[in-house]
């Protein structure tokens, strides 16, 4: 802020997805009680619950997680892995096994990377919402893209933002995703 810099933080899908529903949904109410956030990706993507929180000002967020197991047997069988890998000899045969496989795709297409939102307020209220994008990381291109040109407009004010914080939702929607007021369609 001293030196009148700009810097913008997670400008990426997960983020900006996550963060920009809540924006919407918080937008002219006290702040909620619980927030949580998700993102499904497509082209690749990550988790916003920092974003989610200061979009939200929420005591309580959750962000849950598809890329770590969380089942007692997987976190045992980690911890066993992980004792194991420790020997060194094992842990280089065990790199040059993994680094020997090549996964066969399975054929399943999603439609499309997708965020979500629910915020629920101390009265019980609670409002959700979608936010879809063609693919994750074209979006996560289309946001630095977009924010480096406001920024080279002069569009920043010194300090450190999320883009929904620096531009405000409607950055979602300019960098191709849009808000979908129906539940997720199931995929089949």
């Amino acid at each position: 802020m001293a030196a009148g810099r700009t810097l913008v933080t997670g400008a990426r899908w997960g983020v900006l997805g996550t963060e920009s529903i809540v924006l919407k949904l918080c937008a002219g109410r006290p702040t909620p009680e619980r927030v949580r956030v998700a993102v499904i990706p497509r082209g690749g993507g990550d988790y916003g619950p920092l974003g989610a929180h200061r979009a939200s000002g929420a005591p309580f967020v959750v962000a849950p997680s598809s890329m770590a197991p969380t089942t007692a047997l997987a976190r045992v069988a980690v911890a066993i892995l992980s004792a194991m890998l420790a020997f060194k000899p094992l842990g280089r045969f065990m790199v040059r096994r993994l680094a020997s496989v090549h996964p066969t795709p399975n054929g399943a297409k999603r439609e499309g990377s997708f965020a979500h939102a629910r915020v629920q307020w101390s009265d019980g209220t609670a409002r959700e919402r979608w936010l879809r994008a063609a693919d994750g990381m074209l979006f996560t291109f289309a946001v630095a893209a977009e924010v480096a040109a406001r920024l080279a407009e002069g569009q920043g004010r010194p300090g450190a933002y999320t883009p929904g914080a620096l531009v405000g939702p409607e950055l979602a929607e300019k960098a191709g995703g849009h808000f979908l007021l129906e539940p997720l369609p199931q995929q089949g």
